[in-house]
């Protein structure tokens, strides 16, 4: 193959090849030009197309670019973290233990209101004195009531048995009286033999 002279009028340098067109053609001789299967080479144009050198639309050889690193989604607490779900529900948590507070809050108050009315009341008390048993179907009672001056009152009075069992019971209702504190006796009947006699409870009739 002859050699052109460029458009400057300068010979190419030696061992390099210069097309028709006059542009310079590096790095292969006319010997090492490929030739494919039907005997035409790979010089196109006066070119020849080197296959080590990687064309930008991905020619062979060429690295391909590395794909990003999935993202990985973040979790749902860090999610309502930055997006405000998660102080909403601690607002919604914080106002439900507010109205709990103001519940305890009024209970407690009602409460107290009610033991400040109860303690107006006129003060009862009721102690045992003895008791006596009379046979296996009757036994004594004996106790003492302190109360109010003109406040009648109701009592209870059991007898048990020697496994602390009921077994027999009576109602009182005491009267209104100018005394605060009185005693008084009666006898409760039993279904078996008793062991001892008490008053279970009283209170103002």
């Amino acid at each position: 193959m002859s050699q052109v002279e460029g458009p400057s009028g300068r010979r190419p340098a030696e061992g390099r090849q210069v097309s028709g067109s006059g542009i310079p053609v590096t790095g292969s001789r006319s010997s090492d030009i490929p030739v494919d299967a039907a005997g035409s080479s790979s010089v196109r144009s006066g070119l020849v197309i080197e296959d080590d050198v990687a064309a930008e639309d991905g020619a062979v050889g060429a690295e391909r670019p590395r794909l990003p690193e999935p993202v990985v989604a973040a979790g749902n607490e860090q999610i309502a973290e930055r997006y405000g779900r998660g102080r909403r529900t601690r607002s919604r948590e914080k106002t439900v233990l507010a109205i709990f507070g103001g519940l305890i809050v009024v209970v407690f108050a009602a409460w107290v209101l009610w033991a400040g009315l109860d303690g107006n009341a006129p003060a009862l008390e009721a102690r045992d004195i003895g008791h006596k048993v009379v046979d296996e179907h009757q036994v004594q009672v004996t106790f003492e009531v302190t109360a109010e001056p003109g406040t009648p009152i109701n009592c209870v009075a059991q007898a048990l048995n020697e496994e602390f069992a009921p077994v027999g019971w009576k109602v009182l209702e005491i009267p209104a009286s100018e005394q605060r504190t009185r005693q008084f006796t009666t006898d409760v009947l039993t279904t078996e033999l008793g062991n001892t006699g008490l008053i279970y409870r009283c209170w103002l009739a």
